[in-house]
């Protein structure tokens, strides 16, 4: 591939454009100054290294999503400094993808997850009340508890429908039938909508069951009618949903957890409910009502909450230091020399396969050399 073939290949999503501006809210707050067309072009690596990495709401998954992002914007630019982020990502995607091989707990979810017992024993003590923003941050934190949570985009987008005709099979709603108590879910654009496990109607509508929840729900509409989302941040009809950002703050208050979020909820559901439930048929219906696989639960979800780090036998050590100091010989032979086309073919063959298949994290020189780069759909180096 050559070097214009690459650039080429490179893209500017609307999934970069938003984790751009993700990062420039968050920058903004420590330098209100910074411009947002270039805060990234003039910002050196390490200050914006040093300046995510201590941000301890930032978990691994969203770091390697914006170092991937950063990667992308500068390497368009011709800024060589993407290379160093494009390490980072791929350093922290290895060890994502080695945690969740072993359903081991990120650091993050080590220091702030809350067990389903310990949420349930909050959510029980809530009383009726009517405050507002303190009724909000009680009712995310219920339906994250006593029903199975969706993910936090979809449970912030959900408007509120009192009729069936009213689902514009677009957006995403709870319907909510005053007379017979009856709610449910009806999730039109979220990230499995368009998968062929969920393009069924009936896997669209997901009832809630819990009493104590639609009670609380019937509290809500009928004591703050004026509003256009389940969740929002103030009374009256919005035209914007909550952030994201904001609907886990409204979590960490109510939990006083400062880094824990909508997907460790999810996490602490399924732990809770697959420690209770062993048959597949229930944890075929519980992924179901939380818009993912069982597989997937399995993976991103369910834990392993007694060992806090991998061990290593001493045979493995020795055989992961041999193959990485192998690695190692390989590539740095294979750059110290001129090489012919077919050969420069053949090793580039060589470490995308050390680096897609086992792990490997790229030098920025080799990135360079043979002119690699990063296929974010399919998460791996071409």
């Amino acid at each position: 591939m050559t070097e214009n073939t690459r650039k080429q290949k490179l893209t500017w999503t609307d999934t970069h454009v938003k984790v751009y501006k993700t990062l420039w809210n968050k920058y903004t707050l420590k330098h209100p100054k910074a411009d947002f067309e270039t805060f990234l072009d003039k910002e050196t690596f390490r200050r914006m290294y040093n300046f995510i990495e201590s941000d301890e709401n930032i978990g691994d998954g969203s770091k390697k999503i914006i170092y991937f992002m950063i990667a992308r914007y500068l390497e368009i630019r011709g800024n060589n400094n993407f290379k160093k982020y494009l390490e980072k990502a791929v350093e922290l995607r290895n060890k994502i993808d080695n945690q969740e091989q072993d359903n081991a707990q990120s650091d993050k979810e080590k220091e702030h997850y809350r067990s389903h017992e310990f949420l349930l024993n909050i959510v029980d003590k809530y009383e009726l009340t009517d405050k507002y923003k303190q009724h909000m941050m009680e009712l995310a934190l219920m339906i994250g508890v006593y029903q199975p949570p969706l993910r936090t985009t979809t449970v912030t987008s959900l408007k509120i429908i009192f009729r069936k005709q009213d689902n514009d099979k677009t957006h995403n709603f709870i319907l909510i039938n005053k007379s017979t108590k009856k709610m449910f879910y009806i999730i039109n654009d979220d990230k499995v909508s368009k998968t062929y496990s969920y393009q069924e109607e009936k896997y669209k509508t997901i009832e809630i069951t819990d009493k104590r929840l639609k009670e609380f729900i019937i509290h809500s509409i009928t004591t703050f009618p004026n509003r256009t989302y389940l969740i929002q941040t103030k009374e009256g009809a919005m035209t914007n949903k909550i952030g994201s950002d904001t609907y886990n703050q409204y979590l960490r208050k109510m939990t006083l957890s400062k880094g824990i979020d909508n997907n460790m909820l999810r996490s602490s559901y399924v732990n809770w409910f697959y420690n209770k439930f062993k048959t597949y048929n229930k944890r075929d219906a519980l992924a179901r009502q939380m818009r993912h696989s069982v597989q997937s639960a399995l993976i991103y979800y369910f834990k392993d909450l007694d060992d806090e780090t991998k061990e290593i036998t001493p045979d493995e050590t020795v055989n992961i230091v041999n193959d990485n100091a192998l690695m190692k010989a390989k590539l740095d032979k294979c750059e110290s020399k001129e090489l012919t086309e077919k050969q420069m073919k053949k090793k580039r063959y060589d470490i995308l396969y050390s680096i897609n298949k086992k792990g490997n994290v790229p030098k920025a020189s080799t990135i360079d050399k043979y002119n690699l780069v990063f296929n974010e759909e399919t998460n791996q180096f071409e």
